[in-house]
């Protein structure tokens, strides 16, 4: 397992100072689903004041084995996010600003970050709601087709005349 945290002294030490660095096939038991390949991204990180880190992650690549719950047969779906950007900070304020940033802990005592956490989240805002295989796309288009046609059907017919709803309250 690779190491994860990265000494940021020199940043806080020197405000608006920048670095980058890149992680390639980096490996973790927080995600099993991933396949041998792991994560990689490029990394820029960028101090913004002597206790705040601002860091995005840039063109992170892995590969999942997920398993389709259209069909229920195991696929490979590749992830890719273009840019994820958190901030590592040794104070918390929850002000109404920050209440939608991502804010993770920044040792003080060591000047480090550990960039797992925000690589695992990144990758876990993919997971997608409905997982299928890109073989699969053409069925669900179908079927989403086949909803529209029925609501369009049931819209129609609910909007005539004829049709009353007689309900009684007793």
């Amino acid at each position: 397992m690779q190491k994860t945290t990265i000494k940021v002294s020199d940043l806080l030490k020197n405000v608006w100072k920048d670095d980058t660095m890149t992680i390639k096939n980096l490996q973790t038991d927080l995600l099993p689903q991933l396949t041998d390949a792991w994560v990689s991204c490029d990394i820029f990180l960028q101090a913004t004041d002597e206790a705040t880190i601002l860091v995005t992650f840039e063109n992170i690549v892995a590969t999942s084995n997920d398993i389709s719950d259209v069909s229920m047969k195991p696929y490979q779906r590749d992830i890719f996010i273009e840019s994820y950007t958190v901030t590592f900070a040794s104070v918390f304020d929850e002000t109404e600003d920050d209440a939608f940033d991502e804010v993770f802990p920044l040792d003080t005592r060591h000047e480090t970050i550990d960039i797992l956490d925000p690589l695992v989240h990144a990758i876990g805002l993919e997971e997608p709601f409905v997982k299928y295989a890109p073989w699969e796309e053409s069925e669900l288009v179908d079927a989403a087709d086949a909803d529209q046609d029925i609501e369009e059907y049931i819209e129609k017919d609910t909007s005539q005349d004829h049709i009353t709803n007689r309900i009684t309250f007793s």
